[in-house]
């Protein structure tokens, strides 16, 4: 993993290095759908779609020709909900009726992404984009990946002064999070997200 940060530290200083002009400085603001999934299937426990929303900053420069990259600084917060079913059975001796109970629990994360994008335009509105993207999970004591890696996949167009894209924000393996040890992890899923982002940018370099 320790390798896998390097090599990106490395592609970003190497893109920033051979950017030629017109680097650009500007904003951007996201909202989606976020439907994780559990690794095993399990009748009695389910996980329940749920919202995301971020914002943040970013930087990018042209590298060759229609290339470009971008690396981002933003905050993203995103709920789930974990519905444990419970079923009792109906007593022998009683008649009593068998029940099923459902127990809800909503899990809100917070998380500080770093965005890696490099992107090829289509024309001259038109762009698709593809990256990588480290997220720090700020708010439960016990975190399973610090960072947790996701693969962005995105389509865009560009106006005058805005830009406006559907992205796939994969997860990269299964993430693990919980208020108390002892008790293990209280929820476990892969992440999987769909967004739609506006960016703006603040300050653009003049062509020489």
């Amino acid at each position: 993993m320790k390798k896998f940060v390097l090599a990106i530290l490395f592609i970003s200083t190497a893109v920033c290095s051979r950017a030629q002009s017109q680097p650009q400085i500007g904003v951007f603001a996201e909202g989606g759908w976020f439907f994780p999934s559990m690794s095993q299937e399990s009748s009695s426990i389910s996980l329940k779609d749920g919202v995301a929303a971020g914002f943040g900053f970013y930087a990018s420069t042209p590298i060759l020709g229609k290339l470009s990259a971008s690396l981002g600084l933003g905050y993203r917060y995103k709920e789930d909900q974990f519905q444990l079913e419970h079923s009792t059975t109906p007593g022998i001796h009683y008649g009593t009726p068998s029940s099923t109970e459902y127990y809800i629990r909503k899990y809100p994360q917070s998380y500080l992404t770093v965005p890696l994008n490099i992107r090829y335009g289509l024309g001259k509105r038109f762009f698709v984009s593809t990256g990588v993207e480290a997220a720090w999970l700020l708010n439960y004591k016990y975190v399973e990946k610090k960072p947790e890696f996701s693969w962005l996949l995105g389509v865009g167009y560009s106006t005058r002064r805005l830009e406006y894209s559907l992205n796939l924000v994969e997860g990269l393996g299964e993430q693990g999070m919980g208020k108390q040890q002892d008790v293990g992890y209280g929820q476990k899923f892969n992440s999987h997200m769909m967004t739609v982002k506006i960016t703006c940018p603040l300050w653009k370099k003049k062509a020489n």
